[in-house]
């Protein structure tokens, strides 16, 4: 499976009027709850609901949704190779999201970023564990500390 021919076909789909799937029903879906750390610190918390039987065929295929402060919802599209996945999608609040990063049975974990047209992307990290319960929420990146000052010598 190649990446690259997946996206082309994609757009290609989405340009010709297809809409895009979803899984049947909330209930038919693999559950996944987490959090959003953005590079600013802001945490937004995040349902994803992906159809089981497009995961046993390498496909991506369900909703996401995030609470504020970044709020939204929509459709996402992607695959999965190994362990690694990528999905996308438009929200219902008019930006573009997209992940990057490894998942299994039990967890996405990864990157994200967001963007709008014409506007800078926002990118951040990404954590979901399988079910409905409260999970941890992504680490924040490390911050190099600035260097110490050099001390006064001495006279």
């Amino acid at each position: 499976m190649k990446l690259q021919g997946f996206w082309p076909c994609l757009l290609a789909a989405l340009a010709a009027g297809a809409a895009p799937p979803t899984p049947s029903s909330p209930t038919a879906s693999r559950a996944f709850r987490g959090a959003l750390l953005d590079d600013a610190g802001q945490r937004s918390d995040l349902r994803l609901h992906l159809d089981p039987a497009r995961l046993a065929e390498g496909q991506i295929d369900g909703n996401l949704e995030f609470e504020r402060p970044l709020g939204g919802r929509g459709a996402v599209l992607g695959r999965i190779q190994d362990d690694l996945c990528v999905f996308q999608g438009t929200m219902d609040r008019g930006f573009d999201f997209s992940f990057r990063g490894r998942c299994s049975a039990d967890l996405v974990e990864g990157t994200y970023v967001v963007s709008r047209e014409g506007g800078v992307p926002r990118p951040g990290r990404f954590r979901a564990q399988a079910g409905e319960g409260k999970v941890q929420a992504p680490k924040a990146p490390e911050s190099v500390a600035p260097p110490a000052s050099p001390r006064p010598r001495p006279h």
